[in-house]
């Protein structure tokens, strides 16, 4: 019996092995390897693999630096609810209280999808590169369809901002409850700041055409 129980321990893992058996994301198993949290072994062709052992030392104590399971969902879900409560607390802004309720539900619409997206991007477990170009392609959407309906520029800009802020405000308290380390919690805000800038370029950009 102790035999087999020693084999057990001494076997490797892939990381999506890994990441299933402490139900996380890949892509945070990554990075907490990356961050010198858990042992892991990388074999000559550059993959890693994780002790059965370290993996079950894990499931008991997940205080690794970064142990939020999906800091994308985390992120958005805080940020809605900054935004939920600002509004709430002042309805008469300008840009909300112009759009009638089926401007709004095309907006939340868009909204949703926006999020989705962004919640992908700072997961960091997918190419950069499509994202990019949906985010673009969201912006030329929301700009069209706002330029459309008679909205300026400064106003769409000031929708724009008013969420981008409240997604700010959730990147920089989000590190200190899911106990990210200083050099993740800034690639966070960086990667939050780029899909967010590169949808208020092409906002703009919808305008100008």
């Amino acid at each position: 019996m102790e035999m087999e129980e020693t084999r057990a321990a001494t076997q490797l893992l892939t990381l999506k092995e890994a990441a299933r058996r402490l139900n996380v994301h890949p892509a945070t198993l990554r990075r907490w390897a990356d961050n010198g949290d858990v042992l892991v072994m990388v074999t000559p062709g550059g993959h890693r693999r994780f002790p059965v052992a370290e993996i079950d030392r894990l499931s008991g104590d997940r205080s690794v630096s970064d142990n939020s399971e999906d800091v994308g969902s985390n992120l958005v879900a805080a940020a809605l609810r900054n935004a939920r409560a600002e509004i709430a607390e002042h309805p008469d802004y300008a840009w909300a209280a112009d759009m009638n309720e089926t401007e709004r539900i095309q907006m939340r619409s868009m909204g949703r999808h926006v999020m989705s997206l962004l919640e992908r991007f700072v997961s960091e477990d997918e190419d950069d590169a499509p994202l990019i170009r949906a985010a673009e392609s969201m912006g030329r959407e929301y700009g069209t369809n706002t330029k459309g309906k008679g909205m300026n520029l400064s106003s769409v800009l000031q929708a724009m901002t008013f969420f981008r802020d409240r997604i700010l405000e959730a990147a920089v308290s989000l590190p200190a409850a899911a106990r990210m380390d200083q050099d993740a919690s800034k690639r966070l805000i960086r990667r939050v700041n780029t899909f967010l800038s590169t949808m208020l370029v092409s906002v703009a950009e919808s305008f100008e055409q």
